[in-house]
């Protein structure tokens, strides 16, 4: 069944260099939840692969920096497919070449960026997953506290809240 949002939300996620794999696992269920939703023009996708090697190097001899960049991409390409328009995709990359960014810096910047344009900002991170049904019970929720008059909360799927 599919689900037609009434808000419009933004997932932002901060990618270092060595999430690289379980980032592909997020892309994986993050398409999964986004293929119960009709209308995916309310969804933004707002991305930061993080290759500074301030504090940790890429070790080369396990992976390539160009293969760190292709799957990054890749991830991309797989919300295209599942319908996300380039539109509503912002991907960037921080290098060595870039002050130290960091999550809260990411975090920070969606913020400003999103406040404005969607009423959710999910901060999204490579070593979890949204429940499938994580958009319905957020609309659910919203539905609700609209009735109510509450505006301003905040909800967590995890048991370690930050």
């Amino acid at each position: 069944m599919k689900t037609t949002l009434t808000k419009k939300y933004c997932i932002t996620t901060h990618v270092m260099f060595y999430e690289i794999e379980m980032y592909k696992e997020y892309i994986a269920g993050l398409c999964n939840v986004l293929e119960t939703i009709e209308n995916k023009e309310n969804i933004y996708i707002d991305l930061c692969l993080n290759m500074q090697e301030y504090l940790e190097l890429i070790d080369t001899t396990k992976i390539s920096k160009h293969d760190i960049r292709s799957i990054f991409q890749k991830g991309i390409s797989e919300l295209h497919e599942v319908g996300i328009s380039v539109d509503n995709i912002t991907a960037i990359t921080v290098d060595n070449n870039q002050p130290m960014y960091f999550h809260t810096d990411s975090r920070r910047n969606a913020n400003y960026k999103y406040c404005n344009l969607v009423d959710y900002v999910i901060f999204g991170e490579t070593d979890s997953f949204m429940p499938h049904e994580g958009l319905q019970a957020i609309e659910t929720l919203a539905q609700y506290n609209d009735s109510q008059n509450i505006h301003r909360y905040i909800m967590s799927f995890a048991d370690r809240k930050m």
